[in-house]
């Protein structure tokens, strides 16, 4: 996929929201011009309260501070402002992720009440911990987690780590 400037009228592209500037998502995946302030709330979250969606999300490679995502791919599902990522699977540092996600934006504004469930297995047990709990021990070999996770992310989509709750298991 490739991010493109704003379209122009008339271009095919779906131009989001009325007002202001700023860019957007569209189907097959294009930024555009949105027509509505985004100001500190996320494109994303805009997008979970103004669309319905059901498909696929396939990425080759993902980066994101300093991980590296590999054969990403989820079913992707948002209806009535709640965004459902099912059957997410990549291949990370090493081993495999299994994760389940659901964010429900019904509520305005605000924080948005989450909940995930996440497996890792055959991960590299050095480069997780290093990049996660910024541990600078040297911790080698193969580690696996199952992690229930519930609370909130605010507006821009980040942990509100006051509101979160995690039971699960490591295996190392």
């Amino acid at each position: 996929d490739e991010i493109l400037p704003p379209a122009k009228t008339g271009s095919g592209a779906a131009l989001l929201g009325q007002g202001g500037t700023g860019w957007g998502w569209a189907a097959p995946v294009y930024a555009v011009a949105v027509q509505k302030a985004v100001d500190e709330t996320s494109v994303l979250l805009h997008l979970i309260r103004a669309v319905d969606v059901d498909g696929t999300l396939q990425i080759g490679e993902l980066k994101s501070e300093g991980t590296v995502y590999r054969d990403l791919r989820a079913k992707v599902v948002i209806r009535d402002r709640v965004l459902r990522l099912e059957e997410l699977r990549a291949r990370v540092y090493g081993g495999r992720l299994e994760m389940q996600a659901k964010l429900d934006a019904r509520r305005p504004g605000g924080n948005v009440p989450m909940q995930a469930s996440v497996g890792l297995d055959g991960v590299q047990a050095n480069g997780l911990i290093r990049e996660y709990l910024k541990w600078s021990l040297p911790l080698h070999g193969e580690m696996g987690l199952s992690v229930r996770i519930s609370g909130v992310v605010d507006s821009t989509l980040e942990l509100v780590e006051k509101e979160i709750s995690a039971a699960g298991t490591v295996e190392m």
